[in-house]
C-alpha cells in the first residue's frame, strides 16, 4: 500500500489558520484524490473545517473510502461529510467506542483499533482494515497531529507538499507536523522527487520518504 501526506504550507511550514491555495493547488489536491483509493484525516481538521473529499468535476465518488481517526471520539456530526457522498468510517479507540456507539449508526461505519506505543491511534492497524477494503494507495489529509504519528509510526511513503507564498510566523500555530517528541530518530530523512513552480508563486514538491537501509546507501554516495 503507498501512503502520501498532501498539505499545503507557508513557506514558515504552518498549515493555519486560513491557509488556502489557488485553484491550481485545489486542482492538485482533487488529482491526488483521484488517483488514491482512500483520505485519512484526523477529528481536529473536520472539526475546523468542511472536508468531503471531492475530486475532480467536485464529485463525490461512491466507492472512494473516507476515513476519520480519533482516539477520543469527539466528532461533530454535522459536518458535511455525513450528509454527503458515501458513510465515513471512523476508527477510534476503546474510549470513543464507547462516546460514539450511542450516536446515528446510519452516519458511519466505525472500527475499534488498538493504540500505538507513542499514545495515539495505531495507524497501522487503519491502513490495514483499509487494505481489506480493498485501498491500495491513501492519502492523509489530517494536520500537523496526524502528520507527526503517521511520520512517527513510520507509515508514510511520500509527501505532497504545496510552499505557498506567504509567511506567518506566529508561535503556536500549528505546523505540517506537530507532536512532543521528534517524528524521526531525530529526523525523518527526504528525497525530493519533484520541484515544480507555478505561476502563482506556489511550489509544489513531493518528498519520497527514505527508510534508514537507503538512507544509509544514499549517504555513502555521496
Amino acid at each position: 500500500m503507498k501512503v502520501t501526506i498532501i498539505c499545503i504550507v507557508t513557506l514558515c511550514g504552518r498549515i493555519g489558520p486560513g491557509i488556502l491555495g489557488t485553484r491550481l493547488d485545489r486542482l492538485r489536491l482533487e488529482k491526488a484524490r483521484a488517483a488514491s483509493d482512500a483520505s485519512i484525516l484526523g477529528a481536529g481538521t473536520l472539526r475546523e473545517g468542511e472536508p468531503e473529499m471531492r475530486i475532480e468535476g467536485r464529485v463525490l465518488p461512491h466507492n472512494r473510502l473516507r476515513a476519520i481517526v480519533t482516539k477520543s471520539g469527539k466528532i461533530p456530526l454535522d459536518k458535511k461529510m455525513f450528509k454527503h457522498g458515501p458513510r465515513p468510517i471512523i476508527y477510534t479507540s476503546r474510549e470513543g467506542l464507547e462516546r460514539l456507539s450511542h450516536k446515528a449508526a446510519n452516519l458511519f461505519d466505525i472500527v475499534p483499533v488498538s493504540l500505538h506505543p507513542s499514545g495515539g491511534i495505531d495507524l497501522g492497524n487503519v491502513l490495514e482494515d483499509l487494505e481489506k477494503r480493498g485501498a491500495e494507495s491513501v492519502l492523509i489529509e489530517g494536520g500537523g497531529k496526524l502528520n507527526h504519528s503517521a511520520l512517527r509510526q513510520g507509515v508514510v511513503d511520500e509527501l505532497l507538499i504545496t510552499i505557498a507564498p506567504r509567511i506567518h510566523g506566529e508561535i503556536g500555530v500549528p505546523s505540517l507536523v506537530d507532536g512532543t517528541e521528534p517524528a524521526g530518530a531525530p529526523f525523518v530523512e527526504l528525497r525530493l522527487v519533484e520541484c515544480e513552480p507555478q505561476d502563482s508563486s506556489e511550489l509544489f514538491l513531493r518528498y519520497r520518504v527514505i527508510n534508514h537501509q537507503e538512507n544509509l546507501a544514499w549517504k555513502n554516495r555521496m
